[in-house]
Formats: C-alpha cells, structure tokens, sequence
C-alpha cells in the first residue's frame, strides 16, 4: 500500500510515492494523482522535487508566470540565487 506525505502522491496501483516535480507543490498527504501537485502562484517558485509549499521570490524578485522554478531580479544586471538573493553578476 502506498503512502504519500506532503509533496508527494501515490498513482493507482503504486507502492511507492511520486516526487511532485519542480514549480509544484502538494500540502496535503495522500495524494493520488501528478492532478495534486499544484503549481506554484505568480511570485513564488520551486526549485526542488517534493516539496509541501513553495518559496515566495522576496523583495528583490518576481515571477509573472506560475509553475516556475526561479525568479526574476528587480533591475539590470543582478542574477537569481535560490536563497532568495539577487547578486550583481
């Protein structure tokens, strides 16, 4: 029988959990399909598999699209860490 914690579900006749994939999360346990992953929000992302929640790109970020796995500086020349940071490049 499969189980599934936050981040994961267990398709039909699985014994083993599925990784919800990158600009996806899934908060609740016992998913059973890849339908309960959900995609990110506009200003947030998600850079890892298997995630319960995903990040918000902070102050010096956005991100207009859902589903993503980073997020865009706020002004030239600066690139995105996914500490939440934007450095000068």
């Amino acid at each position: 029988m499969c189980v599934s914690l936050a981040g994961y579900y267990c398709p039909m006749n699985s014994s083993v959990p599925t990784l919800c994939p990158i600009g996806t999360f899934n908060k609740v346990e016992y998913g059973e399909s890849a339908e309960d992953c959900l995609v990110c929000p506009v200003n947030h992302f998600n850079h890892l598999e298997g995630q319960g929640a995903c990040f918000h790109c902070g102050a010096e970020a956005y991100q207009p699209d859902t589903g993503q796995a980073i997020c865009i500086c706020n002004g030239a020349g600066k690139q995105f860490q996914v500490r939440y940071l934007c450095f000068y490049e």
